[in-house]
């Protein structure tokens, strides 16, 4: 089982359950240089909305059965991929789904400065430590003007 955390908001509706399921093939080909075989593409709205793709690929004389689930969530989402040889695929299935069911996106751990609003406020500061200075070296008795 691997599992992804995409920045973005996902929401598991109609149109995006076309779109990931084509962004997997893709992934699959051209990243990963494997030739992913769909079998079914589901949309299930239970108590975690998430888009199935459920293929097979043959790996090292090995037939697998693969799972790529994207779970709605907003702001970041998860990707689940999971992989078993296709003779366990049956057996393991209903476990693998009710893990789904049980997955939650948590809160980012912190809540720091976004990459612009740190830049402002160096730059803010940058600016007043300028001016302060300036300041000071006006106010200083004897100080050369430049």
């Amino acid at each position: 089982m691997l599992v992804a955390v995409v920045e973005g908001t996902f929401s598991a509706s109609p149109s995006e359950r076309d779109d990931f399921s084509a962004a997997v093939m893709r992934h699959f080909e051209r990243e990963l240089g494997l030739a992913l075989t769909p079998e079914r593409v589901d949309r299930l709205t239970g108590s975690v909305p998430r888009v199935e793709v459920l293929g097979t690929l043959r790996e090292a004389g090995q037939v697998r059965t693969v799972l790529i689930a994207g779970l709605a969530s907003a702001g970041r989402h998860a990707v689940v991929t999971v992989s078993a040889p296709a003779s366990r695929w049956e057996e393991l299935a209903p476990q693998v789904r009710a893990s789904l069911e049980t997955f939650r996106m948590e809160a980012p751990a912190h809540t720091g400065l976004s990459n612009r609003a740190a830049g402002a406020l160096a730059g803010a500061l940058a600016g007043a430590l300028v001016a302060s200075y300036t300041a000071w070296r006006r106010r200083r008795p004897g100080a050369s003007r430049l």
